[in-house]
């Protein structure tokens, strides 16, 4: 995470709480910021890959879009990360206690940090979710 950030602390701590799922074909591996996931190890692993990011273009800045303007940003980002050759896996981003409704969202193998903060800038996100080698997701502020 950034030292310093415009996102206030609400926001941080509700992206910190969230869960990022990732819907392979095989499984659901589902990812906590700070949490090395066994399971995204070795899909990582078997894929080919050392690392993946988890990015939506949902509700920017973190505020409430019509389901339609989600919808659209959603299919858009998505258009563009599969011109990448990138894999793309669907995802869902959301809270366990229902607060904060799953967001659609993409988890894409092979994409670094520097991607991964441009395409967030882009969609005017807080925040992407980039995950390592072991699993781990890592929280990287935009803002």
């Amino acid at each position: 995470m950034r030292e310093t950030t415009t996102v206030s602390v609400d926001k941080v701590f509700a992206y910190l709480d969230t869960y990022y799922r990732v819907l392979c074909p095989e499984q659901e591996i589902v990812l906590r910021v700070e949490h090395r996931s066994a399971a995204m190890a070795e899909f990582l692993k078997a894929r080919g890959f050392d690392r993946a990011t988890f990015i939506t273009a949902c509700d920017p800045h973190g505020e409430a879009q019509s389901d339609e303007d989600n919808w659209l940003a959603h299919q858009k980002l998505g258009q563009q990360l599969r011109a990448t050759g990138l894999e793309v896996i669907d995802g869902l981003g959301g809270s366990e206690d229902a607060n904060w409704p799953p967001a659609p969202s993409y988890c894409v193998l092979g994409m670094g940090m520097v991607s991964a903060k441009a395409l967030g800038w882009q969609y005017q996100q807080d925040a992407v979710v980039y995950i390592s080698f072991d699993g781990a997701a890592h929280l990287l502020l935009l803002r």
